[in-house]
């Protein structure tokens, strides 16, 4: 029998992204339903292209009813972004936000996803990601533990003035 099984931010392992409350990051992106930017992490902008990448462990709550108490195998990958940017009358914004997965002590190139936006309004985007042709796919683990899942979220931007 096949369930899903949903992981969240658990923890930071190295967060560079600006938080919207406090100085943690995986506690603004961890709600299972978006909150419509309520909490979040983010990039702040400038006339200079840069990135920003910030590194989450993630875990299924040890509260869901779903959450398996066995072995595991790893039949498909899937993850959710909400994001969005705020843009501006007098300026245009060009962001990418790159979503990584990572199972084990595997690295973070095993998979990414990229997805675009060129703004002048307020506007946010559910971006769903399935990840195919990953080394973990088919992979049996002792218990959801032993995943040691982990995210990586790399964002990219510049403004130009219009």
């Amino acid at each position: 029998m096949a369930y899903t099984i949903n992981l969240y931010p658990t923890s930071d392992i190295s967060f560079r992204h600006e938080s919207s409350s406090g100085s943690t990051g995986y506690n603004m992106i961890n709600e299972s339903e978006p909150d419509e930017g309520s909490t979040y992490i983010q990039q702040e902008l400038t006339a200079n292209n840069a990135t920003v990448t910030s590194q989450f462990n993630c875990a299924a709550s040890s509260e869901d009813p779903s959450r398996p108490t066995g072995k595991i195998k790893v039949r498909s990958v899937r993850v959710e972004t909400y994001w969005g940017s705020v843009g501006q009358n007098v300026r245009s914004i060009t962001g990418t936000l790159t979503t990584s997965v990572a199972f084990g002590d595997g690295s973070y190139t095993a998979a990414s996803s990229t997805a675009t936006r060129n703004s002048t309004t307020i506007s946010y985007t559910l971006t769903n990601s399935t990840f195919n042709g990953l080394s973990v796919v088919g992979t049996v683990f002792e218990n959801i533990d032993a995943l040691e899942a982990k995210l990586q979220l790399s964002t990219n931007g510049r403004y130009t003035t219009n």
